[in-house]
């Protein structure tokens, strides 16, 4: 959940979530797999319906999942700092 330094939700957050992928041994490359914005609750939520192994190539592997906020414009008046972090990945 993002937050406000007053510690309520912060709506209106774009956020952009990343593979890491790469072949065995080599360096991984950040690819973006989608973007999604916080609600009322702070909370941003991406569903990709065709899985995530499609940015892939056959012997790339996928080595871990972020997301980003990089905020450009201002929300409710404050600037906001970049942050990023690990993004949960769920299948079902």
């Amino acid at each position: 959940m993002h937050s406000t330094a007053g510690g309520r939700p912060l709506q209106g957050a774009e956020l952009v979530y990343f593979i890491a992928v790469g072949r065995t041994g080599e360096q991984t490359v950040g690819r973006v797999v989608g973007k999604a914005t916080t609600g009322d609750d702070g909370v941003a939520r991406y569903t990709r319906t065709h899985g995530v192994d499609g940015p892939t190539f056959s012997d790339e592997r996928i080595d871990r999942h972020s997301v980003e906020y990089s905020p450009i414009n201002k929300i409710d008046n404050v600037q906001y700092c970049r942050a990023r972090g690990d993004a949960k990945l769920t299948a079902g």
